[in-house]
């Protein structure tokens, strides 16, 4: 089903449907049990649902689980992934505790509890489960491996490093992230893959921003139809007045790479012509592809705006 003909939400959707009848039949094979709750945080993903109703009966089913068997290595993972924001993380804690203990050769079992610490504003486990996890992914890392785990926890890690004020390792995982980026391997040695990979280089362009931005330490960056949203965004902030030096087309080009993701029509005519000064800048058929390629620079551009009117107050 999962991996059969048809559209990837249906199927991932059908299959969700075939583990619930497999789970009625099977109530107390865990391993079914657990497989069904990822298929409802896969169903989630797949079609957006916003409701939080499949993430609660997944969580419920893993909780239940991890009470039976704390060394179950998915019935921890899935809580964290079921529970996985402010309101609900509180019932994850302990599942993110035991996690990162059962499989420490894995990089991603380390990273995955800071899901839950970051939602309690546990800055030092946040910091220490990612620098674990780098040095986890360090390990296992061969050529002609992808570097995402590396780069995922690093990402977490400099997160973490700025909301502790330690400003000097959040600029040592910025060196990290230039080393893979640059050089295809890891800036404490060993061997070397291919350099350039997309993903260390968007990283590492979000590193850089996020750091301007959270010490305040204020960078005018060349903003080209290159620049990404997270570049627009510090810049915008260093001087806020460049948003009226940018030619409209160059800010709608810097986004055109970024997630498909969606505003409601009324908040993009906003952003549109507060910001680029165009009334006739109107979207028609186009609204949906215009809003899921250009969302975060407007936003990023927003944020410049209102920094720049809360400055004139």
């Amino acid at each position: 089903i999962l991996w059969g003909e048809g559209e990837h939400v249906a199927r991932r959707v059908g299959y969700m449907e075939a583990m619930e009848r497999l789970y009625e039949q099977y109530p107390d094979d865990s391993e079914v049990a657990a497989f069904y709750a990822l298929s409802m945080l896969s169903a989630v993903a797949a079609t957006g649902d916003l409701s939080q109703r499949l993430n609660i009966k997944a969580g419920t089913i893993t909780l239940r689980l991890f009470n039976e068997n704390p060394n179950h290595p998915g019935a921890p993972h899935y809580t964290i992934h079921a529970f996985d924001n402010p309101l609900h993380a509180p019932l994850a804690l302990q599942s993110a505790y035991r996690f990162s203990e059962i499989a420490p050769a894995v990089s991603h079992a380390r990273h995955m509890p800071t899901h839950i610490f970051i939602q309690h504003g546990m800055w030092d486990r946040v910091s220490g489960n990612n620098e674990s996890a780098y040095q986890a992914a360090q390990e296992q890392w061969r050529p002609g491996d992808s570097m995402g785990d590396a780069i995922h926890a690093l990402d977490w890690g400099q997160y973490g490093d700025l909301q502790r004020g330690d400003y000097e390792k959040a600029r040592l995982w910025i060196e990290r992230i230039e080393t893979m980026s640059g050089q295809g391997g890891f800036m404490e040695g060993g061997a070397r893959g291919a350099a350039g990979a997309a993903r260390a280089v968007n990283t590492l362009s979000l590193l850089k921003s996020r750091y301007i931005v959270d010490t305040e330490e204020w960078m005018i960056q060349p903003v080209t139809d290159e620049s990404s949203a997270n570049e627009l965004l510090a810049t915008g902030l260093s001087d806020p007045e460049i948003v009226h030096r940018i030619s409209a087309p160059v800010l709608l080009l810097c986004a055109s790479k970024l997630p498909e993701e969606t505003l409601p029509q009324p908040v993009i005519e906003y952003l549109a012509t507060s910001f680029f000064g165009y009334p006739d800048l109107r979207f028609g058929h186009d609204d949906q592809v215009f809003v899921a390629t250009h969302r975060e620079t407007l936003l990023g551009i927003e944020v410049a705006r209102r920094s720049r009117v809360a400055a004139a107050v």
